[in-house]
């Protein structure tokens, strides 16, 4: 299955729908994908939508460790979602659920950014 991508914005978040397999072949798409939003855009936060995602394979989830890595780096906040039971499980299996801001879905991650910025603000106060 063809990897698809399509991004869309909300503000400083940007959110990167990801749609088919990520393996060897078309993990380096996503890779550029991410880091082309980062640097570019430097949004607040990225969020890269899963639901959609039938496969990952341990090139995808290096290209999610990378993206994150450089979010890190930008000042970006780096958060998956929709996560699917097959996909949720690799990232268990290597302990990563422990490394990233994992979301059921697009809301809740959106939420939880309100959250984040609302909290910022009234600590600033």
């Amino acid at each position: 299955m063809e990897l698809d991508i399509k991004a869309k914005s909300k503000g400083n978040i940007y959110i990167i729908d990801v749609r088919g397999e990520i393996d060897l072949y078309s993990s380096k798409m996503l890779r550029d994908y991410i880091f082309t939003t980062i640097k570019q855009h430097q949004p607040r936060t990225v969020i890269v939508e899963l639901t959609d995602v039938t496969y990952i394979d341990s090139s995808g989830i290096a290209t999610l460790v990378e993206g994150l890595q450089l979010a890190k780096e930008y000042d970006t906040r780096f958060k998956l979602a929709g996560l699917s039971r097959i996909v949720l499980e690799v990232f268990q299996l290597v302990r990563l659920e422990r490394v990233f801001e994992i979301y059921p879905n697009e809301e809740e991650a959106l939420k939880s950014e309100k959250r984040k910025v609302k909290n910022e603000k009234e600590s600033k106060k």
